[in-house]
């Protein structure tokens, strides 16, 4: 009776701790959308196909056709933001639900760069790579489902989803050893032919599309032309910055002048390490080091193209995550460590978007909740 008690009281407090940890970053998203001025979190949502194809246009162009002005694509790319991110929530929240709320699904849910990464860096909660979990979740979600029109449903959309985020996104191509690696082992469907054949297609597809985007990465007259627009529709000329400065770049001068900071970024390594104990230490990544190899190789190359390594390390980390929740094989080292040294993992330290300072890595969720209560107090005052 006493062992039932506690855990129900368990499982209250890491529901509450869930629920808190969801309140930052949705915040963040409402105080951009007011301010209306981040030229990478507004910014890369804006891109459209002024006179030409584009890479990452896709979404602007959307907004586009629906001919909405400067405050309501400012909302639409602020309900976007938040909705997309909303199937992952629910995926981990329900495998927590299913694992009673062990300690190494905690771990793996709540650990640095999982969900927790998303409420203590303010940057991260919104940006495109969501599209890419959200095609990966509604896959693995497929696992679960009995009624086999609603797999084919699950893992055609979620597969469509993937494909269309490459046009939003090339940086979601990351996910195509997990949208693969899900797809070949639902237990759903019994044809492995079938299995292959999806596979194989989603894989071709998607590196075609992915190359297409890397090909166009823009110029000086698109980046001007969607400047003219933005300010044209009322929005701030500061959203010229960020992204859309960054269709100026060639592919070589991006890779220079992020090869240039890498010394300053090295210091990621040992954050690399702590925040992914919970699944270098599982029973699946020995069983599927084939796959890991897959992801590793695929998120590599985002460590020489762009400074952002706290978003890669998460996009790696949630990856293998998901695959794990998906397989019910979440058994890591932290099923023999105490509670009160589990809770030090995941608030202890967190992993910095980029710009890497000892005080964002020791103190990041205090600064992150100091940041959002701040958010928080901008929100009511206008």
């Amino acid at each position: 009776m006493k062992k039932g008690l506690k855990l129900l009281k368990r499982n209250k407090i890491v529901s509450v701790c869930y629920l808190f940890l969801l309140v930052p970053p949705i915040t963040g998203v409402i105080n951009m959308a007011i301010d209306s001025v981040d030229p990478w979190r507004i910014g890369e949502w804006l891109i459209s196909y002024p006179d030409a194809f584009v890479r990452r246009g896709l979404f602007g162009e959307f907004l586009q056709i629906l001919n909405l002005n400067g405050k309501q694509r400012i909302l639409a790319i602020a309900v976007t933001q938040i909705l997309i991110y909303i199937p992952l929530l629910l995926f981990i929240f329900a495998n927590l639900k299913k694992s009673g709320f062990n300690n190494e699904s905690i771990a793996l849910a709540l650990g640095p760069a999982s969900v927790s990464f998303l409420s203590w860096d303010h940057q991260a909660f919104g940006r495109k790579e969501g599209l890419g979990i959200a095609a990966l979740v509604f896959i693995a979600f497929a696992n679960e489902e009995r009624n086999r029109f609603r797999v084919i449903a699950l893992i055609g959309g979620g597969s469509l989803l993937f494909l269309s985020s490459l046009f939003i996104s090339e940086i979601n191509l990351a996910f195509l050893p997990g949208i693969i690696y899900l797809i070949l082992k639902n237990k759903k469907i019994a044809s492995t032919v079938i299995k292959n054949l999806a596979s194989f297609s989603v894989a071709v597809l998607s590196i075609t599309f992915a190359l297409l985007s890397i090909t166009n990465r823009g110029s000086n007259k698109i980046a001007s032309d969607l400047c003219n627009e933005i300010q044209t529709i009322g929005l701030d000329s500061s959203l010229c910055g960020g992204s859309i400065q960054a269709l100026r770049l060639g592919i070589g001068d991006v890779i220079k002048s992020n090869l240039e900071l890498f010394p300053l970024y090295i210091t990621y390594i040992p954050l690399f390490g702590w925040a992914l104990i919970p699944v270098m230490s599982s029973v699946w990544v020995k069983d599927n080091i084939k796959s890991v190899l897959a992801m590793t190789c695929f998120i590599a190359p985002l460590f020489i193209l762009a400074s952002d390594y706290g978003r890669w390390i998460f996009m790696f980390n949630i990856q293998i995550v998901i695959c794990m929740f998906a397989m019910e094989n979440t058994q890591n080292i932290f099923s023999r460590v105490r509670t009160y040294r589990l809770m030090l993992f995941i608030v202890l330290f967190s992993i910095p978007h980029s710009n890497l300072q000892l005080e964002e890595i020791i103190f990041g969720p205090i600064q992150s909740l100091i940041y959002y209560s701040d958010s928080a107090q901008d929100i009511f005052a206008k």
